[in-house]
């Protein structure tokens, strides 16, 4: 699922289709950079992906597994977190 700016007041669980719901739960800002978000991917094929990305040198800094914790979360939310576990692990 490609993602919009309106996204970003929704939850993941809405915008994967996971949870219906029309009510936005934040006016939070769209992120600039490019995000992987990946969902019900089984061991073989996540691994398969990421092994692909490798050959192709497919780069995305910003990679993230939804769980039952991160599903409630706003797409906006997910990136920010992401992006501080980058920075603490590149400083």
């Amino acid at each position: 699922v490609e993602g919009s700016a309106e996204d970003c007041g929704h939850t993941l669980g809405v915008v994967l289709g996971k949870e219906s719901s029309n009510t936005v739960i934040s006016l939070e800002p769209p992120f600039k950079d490019e995000m992987l978000v990946l969902d019900d991917l089984s061991s073989e094929q996540f691994h398969g992906l990421l092994n692909g990305m490798k050959i192709l040198q497919a780069t995305v800094t910003y990679k993230a597994v939804t769980t039952k914790h991160n599903l409630g979360w706003t797409p906006s939310r997910l990136f920010r977190e992401l992006a501080a576990e980058h920075a603490a692990l590149n400083s």
